[in-house]
């Protein structure tokens, strides 16, 4: 029983693996032509290559449900053109047991997949974007987390809890044309206003050539060419934050009366994606013992293909629909993955009555 879901398990493990590498092979080449158009002086080709691979991990992470589904019906396939699956079968082992061994690999295969996206794939999406503000000369550049740095003319700002509705612990660095450090600012709170910031309990240090200065302020006004909402605005993308960090922003926003639907709506995409799939490996099962059994690998994978661009539109239709209609997020996020089980159950049963 071991050495057979081994042995099953390392098949599909081989195949996604061989996915896995097709599709950053064209992602990376996808990326690069992209980035190729703002290659300039600051901003060169070995720039846009380092931007490209560190977005590589989540463009793969976004893809997870149809990787699995490929890579399953390639793996299953194979061993369904060496009539594998076929002796499998004639020691009595029903297409139950198949599944049951293909879950025993799935499961912990999506679930590692599922903590290497959310916890390395999606902070190099801060750090690629860091990168590229950086090499472009831009004004503002900054993470995602609730921790936030910005390069607003010669200074450097550090503003934190801005995600949990209260920023605190303000700092800044001003610098010289030398890049020399000429000023340190630090507040214990922040209020956004029109023209920047308001700032409480600050200590502000002046560096000079041979010495230093520190005075204290109960409160200082400080202007940016930034507020808080334009800042938001250019920092959650919530494909691009981290499961926790989503839900959390997205209860500020429920909390303060603010447009919360979208983010929640991406909060539980992000939530059934590894049931999604998970349901998407299991597919390929009754893929490659139902009506495709005679049909070749490449039929076969292209029928992944076009299921998992399917589930895709699908779930972009119920997102945007859900929007307009009011349907609950939960509800609408459901639909896609539900389908695809919905489908899996109706071809499993079909697959199961000819065998």
């Amino acid at each position: 029983m071991l050495k057979l879901d081994w042995y099953i398990g390392r098949v599909i493990l081989k195949n996604v693996a061989v996915v896995f590498s097709v599709v950053f092979v064209i992602q990376f080449f996808t990326l690069f032509v992209q980035e190729s158009t703002q290659v300039d002086r600051d901003y060169q080709i070995g720039g846009a290559v380092i931007y490209s691979l560190l977005y590589l991990p989540v463009r793969a992470y976004e893809m997870l449900p149809v990787i699995l589904l490929i890579g399953g019906i390639i793996g299953l396939g194979t061993l369904a053109n060496g009539s594998e699956l076929t002796t499998i079968r004639a020691t009595g082992k029903s297409i139950g047991f198949i599944t049951r061994s293909m879950a025993k690999t799935g499961i912990p295969l999506v679930l590692i997949l599922f903590l290497i996206g959310e916890f390395i794939a999606l902070p190099l999406i801060d750090v690629a974007e860091e990168y590229k503000a950086i090499n472009l000369g831009k004004k503002i550049s900054m993470s995602t987390s609730d921790s936030f740095w910005i390069k607003d003319s010669d200074r450097f700002i550090n503003i934190n809890g801005i995600n949990a509705g209260k920023e605190d612990q303000f700092r800044y660095f001003k610098i010289d044309e030398t890049n020399n450090l000429r000023e340190i600012l630090t507040a214990k709170r922040s209020i956004s206003t029109d023209d920047g910031w308001r700032l409480y309990d600050v200590m502000i240090t002046s560096i000079g050539e041979s010495s230093t200065e520190t005075m204290h302020h109960d409160e200082f006004e400080l202007k940016t060419s930034f507020d808080k909402e334009g800042l938001g605005k250019l920092t959650l993308n919530p494909r691009h934050i981290r499961l926790l960090e989503l839900y959390g922003y997205s209860k500020y926003l429920e909390v303060n009366d603010l447009e919360s639907e979208p983010y929640f709506f991406s909060f539980w995409n992000r939530l059934f994606q590894p049931i999604a799939a998970l349901a998407m490996l299991f597919l390929a099962l009754p893929f490659v013992f139902g009506s495709l059994r005679e049909k070749s690998i490449t039929q076969r994978v292209m029928t992944g293909v076009f299921v998992g661009v399917g589930f895709f539109t699908l779930s972009q239709i119920v997102n945007h629909l859900g929007l307009m209609v009011d349907i609950s997020a939960i509800v609408g996020a459901a639909i896609p993955t539900m389908a695809i089980i919905a489908l899996w159950g109706y071809l499993f049963g079909r697959a199961d009555k000819l065998h």
